[in-house]
């Protein structure tokens, strides 16, 4: 059986090594990750999965390491699996429904390899995905609070009120008591009828 073969980093050639990261939702996924520039290269969804928490730890390694390589650009980058130049595209060039910023920029392989984002970019990327959800969150909840607030004001109209059901638990236990007391009441004129 074949070992499996390094791939190299884009930008800087540094072998990619495999790392299994958090992601958004609680579970793990595997992405090839350059130590050297901390760039990464995977599948879209992987992207889209990448913990923002996690980004930024690997934002903080690379600001910290003295010995990452920083200037090096290159007019094209190869496709670390199959070695063809990466096509370069923009979130303004990307379906809005990817909900990628206008400035994100990522290299992808147009064989379906995959995608080659920089460091720098993803956290931007995943910075501004977090935004998104924090706002679509906030709105689900907004939606959520005036759907309640229809739903009592329509139960309210019908005479469903909050208090409603608490009037008639009340009004139901004075009438049984009031009915255990003329019970009680019958009951002793009953029996002081029939006892001599």
């Amino acid at each position: 059986m074949e070992a499996p073969r390094e791939l190299p980093c884009p930008r800087c050639g540094t072998p990619l090594d495999t790392e299994t990261a958090a992601s958004h939702y609680g579970s793990r996924v595997e992405v090839e990750r350059c130590a050297g520039c901390g760039g990464v290269f995977t599948s879209w969804g992987r992207i889209l999965a990448l913990s923002p928490q996690l980004v930024a730890d690997w934002e903080e390694r690379i600001a910290l390491d003295p010995a990452v390589p920083g200037g090096l650009v290159r007019a094209s980058l190869p496709c670390p699996a199959c070695g063809r130049a990466l096509a370069k595209v923009t979130g303004a060039t990307l379906p809005r429904t990817l909900k990628v910023p206008d400035d994100v920029e990522l290299h992808v392989c147009d064989k379906g390899d995959g995608f080659w984002i920089e460091a720098e970019t993803l956290t931007r990327f995943k910075h501004a995905q977090s935004s998104h959800l924090a706002r679509k969150r906030e709105s689900y909840v907004e939606e959520l609070e005036a759907k309640v607030t229809r739903q009592r004001a329509k139960a309210a109209a019908l005479g469903f009120d909050r208090a409603t059901p608490v009037r008639r638990a009340y009004s139901s236990a004075v009438v049984f008591l009031l009915f255990l007391v003329f019970a009680a009441i019958l009951g002793t004129t009953l029996l002081r009828s029939y006892l001599p």
